[in-house]
């Protein structure tokens, strides 16, 4: 990864976007054994498709079955809240 540039903004351009990493593993078994059957997967790994159709889809379906799962961080606090709370500022 390379920084191109760098300088402060006045707002937000897209304040209803967030961002997070997501880490499958994390994922509760239901919606991990969902995600392996539709793109397969071997010994609880799920495989990302090659074909770019396909990992379009991937990516819905995880943005979809992530934003469904309440995530907690090590705390105990509940990480949408979080999340939503800094999108207010």
């Amino acid at each position: 990864m390379e920084l191109v540039t760098f300088q402060p903004i006045g707002g937000r351009c897209f304040d209803e976007w967030s961002m997070r990493t997501v880490d499958l593993y994390d994922l509760p078994g239901d919606k991990r054994a969902l995600m392996a059957a539709k793109y397969g997967g071997k010994d609880g790994v799920i495989a990302i498709p090659e074909d770019q159709y396909l990992v379009h889809a991937f990516l819905l379906d995880a943005k979809f079955v992530c934003s469904s799962t309440p995530w907690k961080l090590t705390d105990g606090t509940d990480a949408s809240a979080l999340s939503a709370e800094r999108s207010s500022r």
